[in-house]
């Protein structure tokens, strides 16, 4: 049903010829029409039509949460169509060192783009991580194949017995708790993309993308 679906609605917007429909009613090899279909111009405009794409292109409705290490500064949006800043977060904390993280315990916060794999609550959660954390998938596919290495960069909380910590981490991004929990509250991690950069964040644009 979804294929058909996706034909008739490629089909349509196209106005492509109804003998790649006939094709597949018929049993025939029509993949690589639709295919050509798909990767023209044509249907990616318009795909981005109406959308502002300087973080890169979503399918669905998503939180793009923002990391400039350096500037300790975290920036969320909510993204449909367009990426509207929700909330900035300024006294966060990452990694003790500088640069993009390439070796275990090197303590630097690595720069790229990340999902949030899961949400460890209080009652699972050692205190110095504070009232919750968010595992993130470094080191990606991306990072593997570059030869990066460490594991284990969270977005998590300040120790409960220290609330008012303000070294670095080793590798993590830290806020405060309070800052946390509302952090936690405006985003969905299964629908969220976390971008860590320096201090500006490359963007791109339609004809990129």
């Amino acid at each position: 049903m979804k294929v058909i679906l996706t034909l008739l609605v490629t089909l349509s917007i196209l106005s492509a010829n109804m003998a790649i429909f006939n094709k597949y009613r018929q049993g025939k090899e029509w993949q690589q029409d639709i295919d050509k279909i798909l990767f023209s111009n044509e249907y990616i405009n318009y795909l981005l039509k109406n959308k502002d794409v300087r973080f890169g292109y979503y399918d669905n409705p998503t939180n793009i949460i923002v990391c400039y290490k350096n500037k300790r500064k975290l920036d969320v949006y909510k993204y449909n169509n367009k990426p509207i800043l929700e909330k900035q977060f300024s006294k966060i904390l990452t990694g003790k060192n500088h640069g993009d993280k390439w070796l275990e315990g090197d303590e630097k916060t690595p720069i790229g783009v990340y999902e949030l794999k899961y949400k460890i609550d209080d009652n699972e959660l050692n205190d110095f991580y504070g009232p919750l954390a968010y595992p993130t998938n470094y080191p990606n596919l991306y990072d593997l194949y570059r030869g990066k290495k460490g594991h284990g960069i969270w977005i998590h909380g300040f120790p409960k017995d220290n609330p008012n910590r303000d070294f670095n981490t080793k590798g993590c991004i830290a806020l405060p708790n309070n800052e946390l929990i509302n952090f936690s509250d405006m985003i969905n991690y299964k629908n969220s993309i976390l971008i860590i950069d320096t201090n500006n964040l490359a963007t791109t644009n339609k004809k990129n993308i």
